[in-house]
């Protein structure tokens, strides 16, 4: 019993270390998108076209919720629920789906079931309970 609760924490402390590399991996694309974004403002969007900045802007806010979720799990000793997963994928989709121009119509139909399939599945939560 000794060894396992050993490895417990040893696992617990080394998933602690690799989420705050990931966060300030994740910080650091944040801020590079930023600093992106505020050189392109100044430059007058020249090297830059409408879809492009949309996209980087998509990007930090994927970023924002990433490091929202480590941010969550660092603080609070906790596993976030299922439902922060799920309103990261409808978003990382929703990005998807903002920023591919060119896809085909069954690509877009997929795209679009999933986000319903994942809204579908967060009613089902809210309605017989959340699952941790």
């Amino acid at each position: 019993m000794i060894q396992f609760n050993f490895l417990s924490k040893t696992f617990n402390v080394i998933i602690k270390v690799c989420l705050s590399l990931l966060g300030l991996v994740i910080a650091f694309l944040m801020f590079k998108e930023i600093w992106v974004l505020l050189s392109s403002f100044t430059t007058g969007f020249i090297d830059y076209s409408f879809y492009d900045i949309i996209d980087r802007i998509l990007t930090f806010f994927l970023f924002l919720e990433f490091l929202e979720l480590i941010i969550h799990y660092l603080s609070d000793n906790d596993h976030p629920t299922i439902k922060k997963y799920i309103y990261i994928a409808v978003a990382s989709i929703v990005r998807l789906l903002i920023s591919n121009h060119e896809t085909s119509q069954l690509s877009l139909f997929l795209q679009c079931s999933a986000i319903l399939v994942l809204i579908i599945g967060t009613v089902m939560l809210n309605l017989w309970g959340d699952l941790k």
